[in-house]
């Protein structure tokens, strides 16, 4: 489980005192499973490229990876994955999970 997850799980749990284990979790993986699920998806794609390489492809990948990662547009290729942020602020347990756009939390 990720910093982000026992984050939010832990903001869940703190408004949620009357609730049960079953009703906490619930909300939790509807703001969480979407979300895992293309970052599999993600890795699993990755995996498929992933085959032995010498020494001078190994590095030329590396580089290619270092420049890639540090290009502005990249955030918007990746932004789903990379800008989920937890709203502790936000009243309604639903609408917790936000994203990073333009310097402030917005909705999905």
């Amino acid at each position: 489980m990720a910093l982000e997850d026992t984050s939010l799980l832990a903001l869940l749990m703190s408004r949620s005192q009357t609730l049960s284990a079953e009703q906490v979790f619930a909300p939790f993986e509807k703001a969480r499973r979407e979300r895992v699920e293309q970052i599999v998806k993600f890795g699993r794609d990755q995996k498929k490229n992933k085959t032995e390489v010498s020494t001078i492809g190994m590095w030329i990948r590396t580089a290619f990876m270092y420049v890639f990662f540090r290009l502005p547009y990249v955030k918007n290729l990746m932004g789903k994955a990379w800008s989920y942020r937890i709203d502790w602020e936000e009243p309604e347990i639903g609408k917790v999970v936000k994203e990073w756009r333009n310097g402030k939390l917005v909705s999905p």
